[in-house]
């Protein structure tokens, strides 16, 4: 059987979530990064913007936080640009280890929830 405790596997578990939620989420904001600045060196055509939009998805929070605290999407040319991975960084992570959390605890059995102490006499 298993000699640890339940609360040391769930401790261990939302450990785990966490650190894979960091190894995620980071690399879809570098891989995403990546994937933009190798478009932005093609030649404009119609399926590489397409493809351009796609890639961008993760970087849709630091987009957006860059864009409302400068008031302006000009912002993205005076190299306030640069904060955008940076933004998009936590809450990649934020979301993946948000989700990942909320399906765990869907698919987790009432049986694992309660842990009941019995003493026999």
């Amino acid at each position: 059987m298993n000699d640890v405790a339940p609360s040391m596997t769930r401790t261990d578990d939302w450990l785990t979530r966490l650190g894979l939620s960091l190894l995620f989420g980071g690399g879809s904001t570098v891989a995403s990064l990546i994937g933009e600045l190798f478009l932005s060196t093609l030649p404009s055509s119609t399926p590489a913007e397409f493809v351009s939009y796609i890639i961008a998805i993760p970087l849709l929070p630091g987009l957006a936080f860059v864009s409302m605290f400068y008031n302006s999407w000009q912002a993205f040319h005076q190299g306030q640009i640069a904060l955008v991975p940076i933004i998009s960084f936590p809450v990649d992570v934020l979301v993946v280890f948000g989700i990942w959390t909320f399906l765990s605890r869907r698919t987790t059995s009432t049986a694992e929830k309660h842990v009941t102490l019995h003493i026999n006499q």
